[in-house]
């Protein structure tokens, strides 16, 4: 998801449904599912996958409103799942794209990316792109598609074909389309299609690293993508759009910003004016009003405003997550964007915009509101679940007290899961957003808290949560810190295992300080480190675990060099168990009834990039390591990520996989698949199940998934023979929702454009 590919509804005129309050808002998100407010976004609820029959995807990639009725409403479903339409706003859903056509050797279809309606000719319009990365960037199939059938057919057009299409835009008297090779516009409602190019600049011309015109399929003189058009409200010859190459993760890199005073027929380029140049723009939109002002969102995810079409801007809105300014921020720590912008249709200082991010595939994000046209902003979607979940941590202070890593934010639980509240906002006193990975307390003061993250090294708080300081490794903290293991006893020892986790499959991985990978100890609590030799020298160090009953007994799991064991304290290091030395080990876990017995698995995922050859086994040690053997269970492709253990089942262990959800394991090695209510499509969905955790007191299974949130599983009712039921854990309350990237928004909005056709996209 991303800047480019997102939805605004606009309102054109006309005599159909009934006038209701202009506050409804709905917000489309990356794996968090389509959500409506009626109150501005003071209060959200979701839609589109609980709705019967709903939206098959929690995926939303584009929205369009129907003008005069806002519970009309389209919507574009991801993973290649097509349109959907809502006449009831949001209960029920009809798909309109069970006929749009398949790619070759791809029976999942298109992917839509942008919805337009044409009401003069009653047609629907869909731009789309590939279903599949494919290593030729084959786009066969892709481009313009439209309906005049209510999606009984879809007719691709003859001369906007083969291209990815990234927004699209119906005016009282031209179509356009904005494309990966340039800007085509259309003057007799899609029957012939001219470029509009005079002005805007060629490939060659805003990039200049050949790696990103092949990834992006631009070469030398085709004209540069069109990521955005951004139209001036009442004024339909007075538009501006972007340029930029459009990355997979939603940022636009080389944008620059132009604008159209003659309804597209010539452009000029405003971007001299920018103030934060060498920045990409991501999104862009122009506000209602006598006095409208164009904003600009930045790759780095702030927000700008001009009020006099460019030549000057104001800062509006700083990045939620990290408060420098883009002069600040290195590129290579840009790990935001800013994606939609949407106008209150008669106040244009009531304004949303969303912020999302990719941090190693786990998408983060917000959606900020301000009331007074940017003094002041708070953000929203709240009681919406949470997603991104990459890690769980019992707190020392109660059985019910547990924490979760979001990839930018720190939330605690005080019910065992059900309820979280934010405890930490990456960028609140944290320093760089650079993704948060894993957290671990201090066994004897749970005020003093450990956070990994993907690229800074780790961060400590000793008030829980409320200040924290950088702690390293090295000064500079550029390792990615995967695992986090504190003394119970002495909690002054501290060790960690680094190893970002598409770390693996490399030798020696040396980072920009020449600080290499491994496991690091600290005798007092992180303020110094040293890289302990014997262990996982130059290796991703995925987890490291102490023997709580003997504290002195530490154990490691390294990609590609197994396990390691140490029984002083780290000092000295042996292999643990011949016949493992080789394998892709990813984690470790101590069984709590018995710390001599070990589990760790491989996740060969990361080492071969799923290759659906690869299988992976758990392995079980009873004797600290000295020997191992494989657990019975079924062996899968896509590798493990977690393990916890049932308390009240001796034996029992529950095993998160990487893509297809969690296994239940009994003692006698049988498994038992949970994957109902995390996994969407195996095959397509990017949910991954990053961690478990057990909850003694109410016998629950928690899982946190990258793009559904957190999910449990009522133990005690549980019947192994059927298909669980697994159920959301909402975040009530919230002022954001963890880990949210928006992929669109769209407001009702009446008589907002003079405009033939009814209802434009962008």
């Amino acid at each position: 998801m991303g800047a480019c590919r997102r939805a605004v509804g606009w309102i054109g005129h006309g005599a159909r449904g009934r006038p209701v309050a202009d506050n409804i808002v709905y917000a489309g998100t990356y794996h968090g599912g389509l959500h409506r407010s009626t109150d501005g976004g003071a209060s959200w609820t979701e839609i589109g996958y609980s709705a019967s029959p709903g939206i098959p995807s929690t995926v939303i990639g584009a929205l369009l409103i129907d003008p005069q009725d806002p519970n009309v409403l389209f919507a574009a479903a991801g993973n290649r799942k097509g349109i959907y339409r809502t006449s009831d706003g949001g209960a029920s859903w009809s798909h309109l794209g069970a006929s749009l056509p398949e790619y070759p050797g791809d029976p999942a279809g298109l992917r839509v990316r942008a919805v337009a309606v044409d009401s003069s000719r009653d047609r629907i319009l869909v731009g789309t792109d590939r279903a599949a990365p494919l290593p030729d960037f084959y786009l066969e199939g892709a481009g313009l598609y439209h309906t005049d059938d209510d999606g009984a057919t879809w007719t691709l057009s003859a001369e906007v074909r083969n291209v990815i299409v990234y927004d699209l835009l119906v005016t009282t008297s031209r179509l356009f389309v904005a494309t990966q090779t340039g800007l085509v516009v259309s003057d007799d409602g899609g029957a012939t299609w001219m470029p509009r190019d005079q002005g805007l600049p060629r490939a060659a011309d805003i990039v200049n690293a050949s790696s990103d015109l092949a990834q992006n399929g631009l070469y030398g003189e085709d004209p540069a993508p069109v990521c955005d058009l951004a139209p001036v409200p009442g004024d339909p010859s007075h538009l501006f759009l972007l340029t930029g190459v459009k990355h997979p993760g939603g940022a636009v890199s080389f944008g620059r910003i132009y604008e159209s005073t003659d309804g597209g027929e010539s452009w000029m380029d405003v971007w001299a004016g920018y103030p934060a140049q060498g920045t990409g723009v991501s999104a862009l939109a122009v506000s209602p009003g006598a006095n409208p002002t164009l904003d600009a969102g930045l790759s780095c995810g702030v927000l700008y405003r001009s009020h006099d079409w460019g030549a000057t801007w104001e800062l509006a809105a700083n990045n939620p997550y990290d408060h420098r300014l883009p002069s600040e921020i290195p590129s290579e720590e840009v790990l935001a964007f800013v994606g939609p912008i949407l106008f209150h249709p008669y106040s244009p200082d009531v304004i949303w915009f969303a912020v999302g991010g990719e941090v190693q595939g786990e998408g983060a994000g917000s959606l900020l509101k301000t009331t007074d046209g940017g003094g002041t902003w708070h953000e929203q979607l709240a009681a919406m679940v949470a997603q991104g979940v990459v890690g769980f941590a019992r707190s020392p202070a109660a059985d019910e007290t547990v924490l979760m890593t979001t990839g930018n934010a720190i939330w605690t639980s005080t019910d065992g899961g059900l309820g979280w509240q934010r405890l930490a906002l990456w960028g609140e006193g944290m320093g760089v957003y650079a993704g948060l990975e894993t957290i671990a307390p201090d066994p004897l003061d749970a005020r003093r808290l450990f956070v990994g993250t993907v690229v800074r090294g780790a961060v400590r708080s000793t008030d829980g949560g409320t200040t924290w300081a950088h702690i390293g490794p090295p000064a500079s903290g550029r390792l990615p810190v995967l695992s986090i293991a504190v003394n119970p006893v002495d909690p002054e020892i501290v060790f960690l295992g680094t190893g970002g986790r598409y770390s693996s499959g490399v030798a020696q991985l040396a980072l920009g300080d020449g600080t290499r990978l491994g496991v690091y100890r600290s005798s007092d609590s992180g303020d110094s480190w040293e890289l302990l030799a014997g262990v996982a020298e130059g290796r991703p160090a995925y987890r490291v675990a102490i023997d709580p009953r003997n504290p002195q007994v530490v154990y490691a799991a390294a990609m590609g060099v197994g396990v390691f064991k140490s029984t002083d304290s780290g000092d000295t290091w042996t292999a643990a168990g011949a016949g493992m030395e080789q394998k892709e080990l990813y984690v470790l876990a101590l069984d709590p009834a018995d710390s001599r017995t070990l589990y760790t698995a491989t996740n060969r995922f990361y080492a071969d990039q799923g290759n659906p050859d690869v299988t992976n086994y758990l392995y079980r040690s009873r004797d600290g390591g000295d020997s191992w053997q494989v657990v019975p269970a079924e062996p899968l492709s896509s590798g493990f990520e977690a393990i916890a253990f049932d308390e009240l089942r001796p034996g029992q262990l529950y095993l998160a996989e990487h893509r297809y959800g969690v296994i239940a394991i009994d003692p006698h090695g049988s498994s038992v698949w949970l994957r109902n209510g995390l996994v969407e499509d195996p095959v397509v969905d990017h949910s991954y199940t990053f961690d478990l955790s057990y909850d003694r007191a109410r016998d629950r299974l928690l899982a946190g998934s990258c793009g559904r949130g957190v999910h449990f599983l009522a133990l005690n009712t549980v019947d192994f023979g059927a298909v669980p039921l697994w159920r959301p854990a909402v975040t009530p309350l919230l002022a954001v929702a963890a880990g949210v990237g928006l992929a669109a928004l769209a407001a009702w909005k009446r008589h907002l454009f003079e405009r033939s056709s009814g209802i434009g996209a962008r």
